[in-house]
């Protein structure tokens, strides 16, 4: 099941942040995760998303940061690219407690 929102973000902001994700490939996934996705995050908690996907990359993940820049919004955006985490751990806090946001 996808959620169509993140966490502590107002509704337009939220949508505004999904809209981004609109020009990624094929196939790929945004997952929520980290405070936000477990629930215990504060006001000004980062956003932390995965991208998982085989045509996802590093190209698309600066894309949507530099896009994300240009909304002005008072978070601050973190996007792993899932595949290249190589930290067991992370990866594992990931599948565990990851929210799905966005599919394509």
């Amino acid at each position: 099941m996808i959620h169509q929102e993140i966490f502590g973000i107002a509704p337009e902001y939220s949508q505004k942040i999904l809209k981004l994700f609109e020009s990624l490939p094929e196939g790929t996934e945004v997952w929520l995760f980290g405070s936000r996705a477990k629930g215990n995050y504060r006001e000004g908690s980062d956003i932390d998303l995965a991208f998982k996907g085989t045509e996802v990359d590093l190209g698309n993940r600066d894309e949507v940061l530099i896009k994300y820049d240009t909304l002005f919004l008072p978070w601050k955006l973190d996007i792993v690219i899932f595949a290249e985490v190589e930290d067991p751990s992370l990866r594992s806090h990931i599948d565990r407690v990851g929210i799905l946001v966005f599919s394509k």
